[in-house]
């Protein structure tokens, strides 16, 4: 079933799909926000490795991209994107976006400064508990700690929360995380795959 899935996505990109590579500054992506607010056909759009920052991802949500209700599809795959821009994408993603399924949000440094932004952080934890219709969300290699990991699981136990895939590879999860997966296991509802690669889930 999730190779079909995968099948299906990438025929999507190939039929319907964007791809905006390197991009010159994040002022731009107040226009492609613009663009992405009246389009009418685009359901997948590939900003991977395109500078973006935290500004750039608020230049493009405030920018059109939260009133868009055909995208499908969101990767912004390695960037510099922290905690702010996450929020701000979980933001559109709960207030608006109907049709967006899936959100690739690896190889950027979301997690990284949790500590400093506590507020921001509970926030996050909220919207993700809220987010009714994602079925798809990606946070690999997003500097994850254990105890962020273990938040993170936890928020998605609501009866809300739509997210079926979670893919949480290539972070430093471990014993904690592993005590709130067994929970997530037999209590979430929504929940089918995890995503765990390259964690380190056992204590040497």
């Amino acid at each position: 079933q999730n190779r079909v899935h995968e099948r299906s996505m990438s025929s999507l990109v190939r039929a319907h799909g964007g791809r905006f590579d390197n991009f010159a500054s994040n002022s731009m992506m107040s226009s492609v926000g613009g663009y992405l607010r009246d389009d009418s056909h685009l359901v997948y759009i590939d900003l991977d490795g395109c500078r973006l920052s935290d500004d750039g991802v608020r230049m493009l949500v405030d920018g059109g991209l939260q009133h868009n209700k055909c995208l499908r599809y969101l990767c912004v795959v390695h960037n510099d994107i922290h905690l702010a821009g996450f929020v701000a994408l979980l933001e559109a993603i709960v207030t608006g976006l109907p049709a967006l399924r899936a959100l690739n949000v690896a190889e950027n440094p979301v997690f990284d400064e949790v500590e400093s932004n506590r507020e921001l952080y509970t926030s996050c934890l909220q919207l993700l508990g809220q987010c009714s219709r994602l079925i798809y969300l990606s946070l690999g290699e997003t500097r994850m700690s254990d105890s962020v990991g273990s938040d993170i699981v936890k928020s998605l136990l609501t009866d809300r929360c739509s997210v079926a895939r979670l893919n949480l590879a290539d972070n430093k999860l471990a014993a904690e995380t592993v005590a709130m997966l067994c929970v997530a296991v037999e209590h979430a509802k929504a929940l089918q795959y995890l995503g765990f690669s390259r964690n380190h889930l056992t204590e040497e």
